[in-house]
């Protein structure tokens, strides 16, 4: 099965740490080991987020979670959900995550 999707974690220095590739929607991002993307940092809730998209949209949805997500300036609180851009910068806890789609442009 091909990718659809990357996930890039990022570490306090700004470089992609871990990368996951995404085969299927939906996908989970937490500390919990059933997650596919775990997340070692105490900020990030067992089942922080899960991420849906068609279309070129994401479909965001935050888990039980203090912290909420941080969506570029926005901050979706526990049991929200959202439709949002692929290639934004997300705060989830104290992590830097971006999700990039299959055929997105990069910059050169």
């Amino acid at each position: 099965m091909d990718k659809i999707a990357l996930i890039e974690v990022f570490d306090r220095d700004g470089y992609v740490c871990q990368s996951v590739p995404v085969r299927q929607w939906p996908v989970r991002i937490g500390r919990s080991l059933d997650c596919d993307v775990v997340l070692d940092d105490p900020h990030v809730a067992p089942h922080h987020v899960s991420v849906g998209a068609d279309d070129g949209r994401l479909h965001v949805m935050v888990g039980e979670t203090v912290n909420g997500l941080r969506c570029g300036r926005e901050l979706l609180p526990s049991g929200s959900s959202a439709v949002r851009a692929a290639g934004e910068d997300w705060m989830v806890g104290r992590t830097r995550v971006r999700v990039r789609l299959a055929g997105e442009a990069l910059a050169p």
